[in-house]
């Protein structure tokens, strides 16, 4: 075999050195890039120039394109960009540099803190962009190449963390099942069940599923091992299970009466579960009678342990030209070639990206009821449009590198192809119940808010056909909750957080989520509630401070009107008087009318489908008038984020013209306010320690101190009735001399 031609500069690297050793590499915030010392391939246009004589410039060429291939680096149109780099003056032209670092090791140790090999290491070679000009900024990481398992081999090296060869034809399916096999054999028992309550440990009730092998719906043995499957559905109308058909598609072979109407995705999970060697198959769409609310709301009350008890998940999550196809399974149906090339007589491969570089560019990591059916599997197998990647709790699998028979605490360069969501947390113990959503009592009560409001924060983006589905799609994950956190949700909300949980700001454009009944629209969920505000917004779900402390008491409003005091209790609140700060709790005792109304817990509520379908909250606090005239901080100096980035502080003003405080509003809302200032009633919440981005107030008056700051909720009243409009700070001082008013409030 004729070995492929290589340009003078190409043929002077010593590939194998490069896969023995670290060379020229140094670590700039923990991530590798090219040393002082590493070696200058020439300009970037000097590589497209010796692609047509060099296979190793055409192949580093790829590897930089596959990479960044939207980047202003490389261009779609490449002789475009071979003539811009042309015309640049040299200091403005893009040199590549080439280097080698430590990829993978099964010690844990990190490279970038001890520059020692460990003898245990996998290397990768790394390209970087260097331009002399001072005002860009050097980017390393451009591309990765790694050496192919046999090419280790040969140079003596262990084949563990190096390429495998994949086909481009067809799909091995001895691949998942050997990774499953390792999942459940040496990760034992941290892969299996999850910690926590005995609530979580049940196996799902009253369980229909998919047999593949009979081609037909029927109810799961007790006990049996079955797959589950995670996709999207097709935009319009499709096949479901109902009370018309459910007992004509229990018949043997009743499925395959209808192959033109059931979508081919479900057929390919059908097909990848009997390839598999399993039996038992659950999909929503054929699982679920979708007509039956009584049945349907079972199911989706039980989310949480049909994914978690799941042996394997299989997650479709194709790119956007291949959105309602199952990728790979079917023959010739992978899109994206592994790119290899022979130098020097090693194989050399371009490894895929990472698993969350395509799940971005895929509609599944977009929609809502997907969010919460990959966060309760312990087990997720994705079928992406590039190659499989399998997921588990203690390591991370995918077709074109070796990686099973290695430490699940091993190192993996962060952002690789073997890199994975749970990798971020990796530590010794990598329990099921404790990866991901955690299944375990927190130790420490507010790290479980924590995880609740980054939850929060991913999913309250995500998109639904049916607006009211918005807590339905994250019921399965609040069931989790409710077990860690050990308290109930009212409407998304945490009861034992209820103060901070209120805090949360909407970042988009400020919309109910409504519903229409004939003629009217009206809302489906309270206005306190982040679940009551649309789609499109993505919610901030404290971004006030988690040092907060309680200053009133809640109570939620039952359907009799009765009142039932929250449980709000928690280690993290400041109790008692705070040096230097101001009594502002409502000034009187509450109403006897409304102190009759509070009846015991357990009379009013056995369930937590009670509590989670409440619509109304109650308090006794104080409310205080303030202005709002459309006047704005300077978000220049500012850090809002990018989250906030068409949203306005507002300044909230005293009689005075003071400013006193500050609010988070959108920029509908701005323009309201300029055509008609006037005042606006806020009502007291709760305070913060701490100063943050949303406390803004003329420090010529009033004195910047700890716990000066009172969260406040702006609202509006009608009929006794109050709904929120945002929530914002206002300094204790400004509060007090406004003479607050106390007063019974009922938020819905």
């Amino acid at each position: 075999m004729q070995t492929p031609p290589l340009c003078q500069t190409c043929n002077a690297i010593d590939i194998a050195a490069y896969f023995r050793h670290a060379t020229d590499v140094v670590y700039a915030g923990g991530f590798p890039g090219a040393a002082p010392t590493a070696l200058n391939l020439g300009y970037l246009e000097d590589l497209y120039a010796r692609e047509a004589v060099c296979s190793l410039c055409r192949f580093m060429i790829v590897a930089i394109q596959e990479r960044h291939s939207e980047d202003i680096w490389t261009h779609i149109d490449v002789q475009r960009h071979i003539h811009e780099e042309r015309d640049k003056e040299k200091e403005h032209r893009t040199q590549v540099y080439v280097y080698s670092y430590t990829f993978a090791n099964d010690t844990g140790l990190d490279p970038s803190r001890d520059a020692q090999d460990t003898g245990s290491d996998t290397f990768r070679i790394g390209l970087a962009f260097r331009i002399q000009d001072s005002t860009r900024s050097p980017l390393d990481s451009v591309a990765d190449i790694q050496l192919s398992a046999s090419s280790a081999l040969k140079l003596g090296l262990r084949p563990a963390f190096h390429g495998r060869n994949i086909d481009p034809l067809n799909l091995d399916f001895a691949l998942p099942m050997w990774w499953l096999e390792v999942c459940q054999h040496e990760h034992g028992p941290l892969c299996e069940q999850e910690e926590g309550s005995a609530a979580n440990n049940v196996f799902p009730e009253d369980m229909l599923v998919i047999d593949v092998d009979t081609s037909c719906i029927c109810t799961l043995p007790p006990g049996d091992e079955y797959l589950a499957l995670s996709y999207c559905w097709p935009t319009g109308a499709t096949f479901v299970l109902t009370k018309a058909n459910s007992a004509s598609l229990q018949e043997e072979g009743a499925l395959l009466k209808h192959v033109n109407e059931i979508p081919a995705v479900i057929w390919d999970a059908m097909q990848a579960t009997h390839t598999m060697w399993k039996r038992y198959l659950w999909v929503d769409a054929l699982c679920i009678v979708q007509d039956d609310d009584a049945k349907k709301m079972l199911q989706i009350g039980q989310m949480d342990r049909v994914y978690s008890w799941a042996t394997l998940t299989l997650i479709c999550a194709p790119n956007a030209k291949q959105m309602n196809k199952f990728p790979l399974v079917r023959h010739r149906s992978r899109t994206c070639r592994q790119v290899v090339e022979t130098v020097q007589g090693l194989t050399l491969m371009i490894p895929f990206r990472n698993l969350g570089s395509y799940l971005m560019q895929s509609r599944w990591d977009s929609r809502a009821w997907t969010f919460q059916e990959q966060k309760l599997s312990k087990r997720r197998l994705y079928f992406t449009s590039t190659q499989m990647y399998f997921e588990c709790s203690n390591a991370l699998f995918c077709e074109d590198t070796i990686s099973e028979g290695t430490s699940a605490v091993g190192f993996r360069n962060p952002g690789s192809n073997l890199w994975g969501d749970v990798d971020n947390g990796r530590s010794a113990k990598r329990n099921f119940g404790q990866a991901y959503l955690s299944r375990a009592p927190y130790d420490v009560p507010m790290n479980g808010l924590v995880a609740y409001e980054n939850l929060l924060l991913d999913y309250s983006s995500r998109q639904m056909t049916n607006e009211g589905d918005i807590l339905n799609a994250f019921a399965g994950v609040i069931a989790v909750l409710q077990e860690s956190l050990r308290c109930q949700f009212i409407c998304g909300l945490p009861e034992r957080w209820m103060d901070h949980a209120l805090l949360w700001i909407d970042t988009g454009p400020q919309l109910r989520r409504l519903a229409s009944r004939g003629t009217t629209r009206t809302p489906l969920f309270p206005s306190w509630s982040w679940a009551g505000w649309r789609r499109d917004s993505r919610i901030e779900p404290h971004p006030f401070n988690l040092l907060i402390r309680q200053e009133i008491v809640w109570y939620a409003v039952t359907e009799d009107d009765a009142l039932v005091l929250l449980d709000t209790s928690s280690d993290d609140y400041f109790i008692g008087r705070i040096e230097g700060t101001q009594e502002v709790k409502p000034a009187s005792t509450p109403p006897s009318s409304f102190v009759q109304r509070v009846k015991p817990r357990d009379q009013k509520f056995v369930s937590s489908q009670q509590w989670s379908s409440l619509r109304r909250l109650a308090c006794w606090t104080s409310i205080c008038s303030f202005h709002l005239s459309g006047d704005v901080y300077n978000t220049r100096t500012i850090d809002l984020g990018q989250s906030f980035a068409f949203h306005a502080v507002m300044i909230v003003s005293d009689d005075t013209g003071s400013a006193v405080g500050s609010i988070v509003m959108g920029p509908r809302w701005k323009r309201g306010i300029v055509d008609h200032p006037r005042r606006f009633e806020f009502i007291l919440l709760s305070r913060s320690r701490d100063k943050t981005f949303v406390t803004e107030f003329d420090t010529s008056r009033f004195q910047e101190r700890d716990w000066a700051y009172l969260n406040v909720m702006l609202i509006d009243r009608n009929d006794g009735i109050s709904t929120r409009v945002g929530v914002g700070v206002v300094h204790e001082d400004a509060w007090i001399n406004a003479g607050p008013i106390s007063t019974v409030i009922t938020l819905e």
